[in-house]
């Protein structure tokens, strides 16, 4: 799943959590608000301040400070189980969050 390798972060809808490069959620993670069918989720990167954020339905969830990020990043999605639908979003609409300024 995303954010259990090394090099990867994931933002976990089914419990809420943020997993930065282990099986287990980060050091003194909070438990953030869980997603399911309907949401929408967002992912984006801050690379000149190193930040990594998490948005659902247009309201930031969770902003993380990740000294190490370097290098290409690559979007993926997990699912556990059977049967998911997504759809992506790489700019081709608008994004439903828009304070990016904030991050």
């Amino acid at each position: 799943m995303p954010g259990w390798h090394s090099g990867s972060y994931g933002y976990h809808g089914h419990e809420g959590f943020l997993f930065a490069r282990k099986v287990t959620p980060t050091a003194n993670s909070e438990q953030y608000a869980t997603f399911s069918s309907g949401d929408v989720v967002g992912c984006g990167v801050n690379f000149d301040r190193s930040r990594i954020f998490f948005t659902k339905n247009g309201k930031l969830l969770l902003d993380y400070s990740a000294e190490d990020i370097a290098g290409q990043l690559y979007p993926m999605i997990g699912f556990k189980g059977p049967g998911g639908e997504v759809y992506t979003n790489f700019r081709q609409n608008p994004f439903v969050f828009q304070d990016f300024d904030s991050i």
